[in-house]
């Protein structure tokens, strides 16, 4: 049913447009999944209990974190002279909505790499993110994770809009409103978020409800490559490798030319341009369409995931990364 947040003061004009969303998920389970935080706006709850989020009797999404808020088991300490930790930071296609924790492509992944020495891939990624909230994510938190390789998946949710103000934007509006009251207008409007995402994630059509008030970006193409550009630079002052992946929706790999987004095509011309590598995996998906989409044609099945795991560990042992 739809929820309306209370108008508070004159700043609660600002949010009006995003503040009637249909939820599919019950109140007192998004809330055991996510968290407000004051610069990535939301992140997972640390600690989640192994538990399964219902919008229908067919429709679920499993749910257990560790104590840093990952889809994942606890990063094993201290790393051994041998141990390589890839880190995977994405949006809801990385963390992996619409399938179990081990179907996802960082656990396949991870099966997937050498057994000679400890490899410990960590997925990192947040439903919803936009290329903003990963790259301050890894400057803020990730990095001291001290990957060896990142793993940077995300763009889908940039050209999406946001009560008609960029991310960046957002950011500053919520550091200008820093009180009580903003945090708390802050965690309800992240509620009704995040609701939304769990309910389109899980195998239902997703609409995008922004094409209809589309006013601008929640990251523009300038903005998105600059995140690019600072992911990789940050990445290299770490001592780390950054490897970038383009994700393909279903209307990428329809016909032998696929129509690519504009943030999809800024992905690619920024990694051509820098000499980045770029994982780009529409040819080895298209001759599998049938079977790796979930019903709202962004979200990948277990089959779906596999692929995309096989084309980065291909890219890995291409790069060498792997011996190392």
């Amino acid at each position: 049913m739809p929820f309306v947040l209370p108008e508070v003061g004159s700043r609660g004009d600002q949010w009006r447009e995003t503040l009637m969303i249909e939820f599919g998920v019950p109140t007192n389970e998004a809330d055991l999944l996510i968290r407000y935080d004051p610069e990535l706006f939301w992140g997972l709850q640390p600690d989640t209990a192994d538990f399964q989020v219902h919008q229908s009797e067919n429709l679920w999404i499993d749910v257990a974190t560790n104590s840093l808020g990952q889809r994942d088991d606890e990063l094993r300490e201290p790393r051994s002279e041998r141990q390589l930790r890839v880190l995977c930071v994405g949006d809801s296609c990385t963390y992996g909505s619409g399938v179990r924790r081990e179907e996802s492509w960082p656990d396949q992944l991870e099966r997937l790499l050498p057994r000679d020495r400890f490899v410990e891939v960590i997925n990192a990624g947040v439903p919803g993110y936009s290329a903003y909230q990963g790259v301050r994510y890894l400057e803020r938190d990730g990095l001291a994770l001290e990957p060896d390789i990142v793993i940077f998946t995300l763009g889908f949710n940039d050209r999406r809009s946001w009560g008609g103000l960029s991310d960046a934007e957002h950011a500053a509006f919520a550091r200008a409103q820093d009180s009580f009251l903003a945090r708390q207008l802050n965690r309800s409007r992240l509620v009704q978020v995040v609701r939304h995402l769990l309910k389109t994630a899980q195998g239902k059509r997703s609409v995008d409800r922004s094409q209809q008030v589309r006013t601008r970006p929640r990251v523009s193409l300038s903005e998105y490559r600059a995140l690019l550009a600072r992911a990789a630079s940050r990445t290299a002052a770490a001592g780390a490798r950054i490897l970038y992946v383009l994700w393909p929706v279903s209307s990428n790999i329809a016909s032998e030319q696929p129509a690519l987004t504009s943030h999809q095509l800024a992905l690619i011309e920024f990694c051509a341009e820098t000499g980045n590598p770029l994982v780009n995996p529409i040819d080895r998906l298209r001759p599998h369409s049938r079977i790796i989409y979930l019903d709202d044609d962004v979200h990948m099945t277990m089959a779906g995931n596999r692929i995309m795991a096989k084309s980065i560990r291909s890219a890995l042992r291409e790069l060498n990364w792997l011996d190392n």
